[in-house]
């Protein structure tokens, strides 16, 4: 069986190591893959509070869509447009139902977040 060494402790000039390789930095971070046995974690371990604050309404690709008009949309709901020409990524709220925030080209997914009840 292999001995495994730990040293420690966390300091600003090193983090939490295990056999030499640092597996907390010492700012706190995990470093390397947690391991559990299947079914040690369950709802005790996961905060069952916790809920997201938007959940996906739908998602739609720029050439199904007449310029900004989109059925379905509602006032709040956050648009995420990845925009294909440069990768970059567009957030906005729709402000008036059925309507998106920018007109997306044909090749730009969209992505819509509504407020989770």
């Amino acid at each position: 069986m292999a001995t495994t060494h730990f040293s420690g402790p966390v300091d600003s000039k090193g983090g939490f190591k295990v056999n030499g390789t640092e597996v907390i930095t010492s700012e706190g971070a995990v470093t390397a893959d947690i391991q559990a046995t299947a079914g040690s974690i369950g709802l005790t371990e996961l905060a069952s509070g916790i809920t997201p604050s938007h959940v996906i309404k739908f998602v739609a690709l720029g050439s199904s869509i007449t310029t900004t008009a989109l059925v379905g949309l509602e006032v709040g709901d956050l648009v995420l447009q990845f925009v294909a020409a440069d990768g970059t990524v567009v957030a906005a709220p729709v402000a008036t139902e059925d309507t998106l925030p920018n007109d997306p080209a044909d090749a730009d997914y969209i992505v819509v977040l509504r407020a989770a009840a």
